[in-house]
């Protein structure tokens, strides 16, 4: 059986995507353990 995501749901899982790579990058930024400036801008730059 197909199934198709409707548009809202399709939101939700992009949401919860970013969410999830939002907090990859804090807990990267804490492993590194610079100054949050340096380390988020850094992490900007590979995204």
């Amino acid at each position: 059986a197909n199934f198709h995501l409707a548009d809202s749901d399709m939101n939700l899982v992009h949401m919860a995507d970013q969410v999830e790579v939002i907090c990859r990058q804090l807990l990267v930024t804490r492993m590194l353990g610079g100054t949050h400036g340096k380390s988020t801008s850094a992490l900007y730059d590979l995204t």
